[in-house]
C-alpha cells in the first residue's frame, strides 16, 4: 500500500523536474533571441558614421605600431612582443602605461602616431554613440507620424477637397 504511495511521490518529483527543465530551454530560447537582437543593434551600432572603417584603421595602426616598436626598440632594450603590443594598445586608449617609454627617435615618432589614432578613435565612438541614438530616436518619430497620415491617394478632387475644407475648419476651431 505505502509503496503506491511512493510511486505516485516519485511521479510527482519527475513532473516537477520537467516543468524545470521546460523553463530552463524557455530561457534559453528567449536568450537566444536577446542574442539576435543585440547582435542586430550592434551592427546597426558599427556601420553608424563608418565606425567599422575607424575600427580596421585603429586595430591596424595598433599591430603596426607593435611590430615597429618591437624591431626599433629591441635593439635598446629586451623588450618581448607580448609587451609591446601591451604598451600600443594603451598607448592607443589614452591612458598609457608608464612601464615602457620610448629611447629612439623612431619609437617616440610611433608613439605620437598612437596617441593621435587613440584620440581620434575615442572622438569617432563619442560620435557615433550620439548619432546612433539620434537615429533610433528620429526613426521612432517617422514611425509614429506613418500611423498619423492617412493614404488619400486613391480618393477623387472633390473628396480631397472636403477632407481639406473639413482639416481647416477643425484648426479653425482652435
Amino acid at each position: 500500500m505505502f509503496r503506491i504511495f511512493r510511486a505516485f511521490r516519485l511521479f510527482r518529483v519527475l513532473k516537477i523536474t520537467k516543468v524545470f527543465r521546460i523553463t530552463k530551454m524557455a530561457r534559453l530560447v528567449k536568450g537566444f533571441a536577446l542574442l539576435g537582437k543585440l547582435k542586430g543593434r550592434l551592427n546597426t551600432f558599427i556601420h553608424t558614421n563608418g565606425f567599422i572603417y575607424t575600427i580596421y584603421i585603429s586595430i591596424t595602426t595598433v599591430l603596426l605600431g607593435t611590430v615597429g616598436v618591437y624591431f626599433i626598440e629591441f635593439k635598446a632594450r629586451n623588450t618581448r612582443f607580448s609587451e609591446c603590443l601591451w604598451w600600443s594598445f594603451a598607448t592607443t586608449t589614452t591612458v598609457g602605461y608608464g612601464g615602457i617609454d620610448p629611447e629612439t627617435v623612431a619609437g617616440r615618432i610611433i608613439t605620437r602616431i598612437l596617441m593621435l589614432v587613440g584620440i581620434g578613435f575615442t572622438g569617432m565612438l563619442t560620435g557615433t554613440i550620439a548619432t546612433y541614438f539620434l537615429k533610433t530616436k528620429k526613426f521612432a518619430d517617422d514611425d509614429i507620424l506613418k500611423e498619423m497620415v492617412i493614404d488619400i491617394s486613391d480618393l477623387g478632387a472633390d473628396k480631397i477637397k472636403q477632407i481639406l475644407e473639413y482639416t481647416e475648419f477643425i484648426r479653425n476651431k482652435n
